[in-house]
């Protein structure tokens, strides 16, 4: 009893660092891709933008992989079901690593424009398929309970966020191969960060403080 008290506490505390990481790199790429936008070292920004983007999208893939990890535990989920799941979380934690990889050459100056705009595409396509983990955690486990007053705030929350990252991954491919194909780049990649981080800003909020309320009850 003692030991899965203490898995439980300890995926509790993945989930609120990994919101919090979420959170604050969100908030990161989208300040510098308006400070970008407003003509301060544009290039520079977005290539650092794009690596802060990169750590946003592996907190919530690791948030998001701990919470399907806590409700395998709680109820008997199938097979096919949790291998969505990992799917999801694997494509925004290797879309993270590889814009990481891209936004670090971008600032070593190696094709400075053009790999940031690549790398917007990646984290685009990571959040198409992240959604479909994200879709996994939509339904309440046990400890919720059937009737929980916290329910319907975390199914809003999670509907809210799905939406908003199929939207925004969408948008963000579209600017990325509008910038790769040379129509504005610079300006064009940063538009994309700044979609990205809010919807990661989203995510690491809503998604973030109506788990946490619920595991803390």
């Amino acid at each position: 009893m003692a030991t899965l008290e203490r898995v439980e506490r300890e995926s509790v505390g993945v989930l609120e660092g990994g919101a919090l990481i979420e959170t604050v790199a969100g908030v990161g790429a989208g300040a510098l891709a308006i400070i970008g936008l407003a003509g301060v070292l544009p290039v520079e920004l977005a290539a650092i933008g794009t690596m802060a983007m990169s750590v946003a999208l592996m907190a919530e893939g690791g948030t998001v992989a701990a919470r399907l990890a806590r409700r395998g535990r709680e109820t008997a989920i199938e097979g096919s079901a949790e291998e969505i799941g990992s799917g999801g979380v694997s494509a925004e934690v290797l879309a993270g690593m590889a814009g990481f990889v891209l936004g670090l050459l971008a600032v070593l100056g190696v094709v400075s424009v053009v790999l940031p705009a690549i790398a917007a595409i990646v984290f685009g396509g990571g959040l198409l398929i992240g959604s479909a983990a994200m879709s996994q955690v939509t339904t309440p486990t046990p400890a919720y309970g059937t009737h929980s007053s916290g329910v319907g705030l975390f199914r809003s929350a999670m509907a809210a966020t799905i939406g908003a990252q199929v939207l925004v991954g969408l948008a963000s491919i579209a600017l990325g191969i509008i910038a790769v194909v040379g129509i504005h780049p610079t300006v064009v990649t940063l538009v994309a960060l700044l979609s990205l981080g809010s919807a990661v800003l989203l995510s690491g909020t809503a998604v973030g403080a109506t788990v946490m309320s619920a595991f803390h009850r």
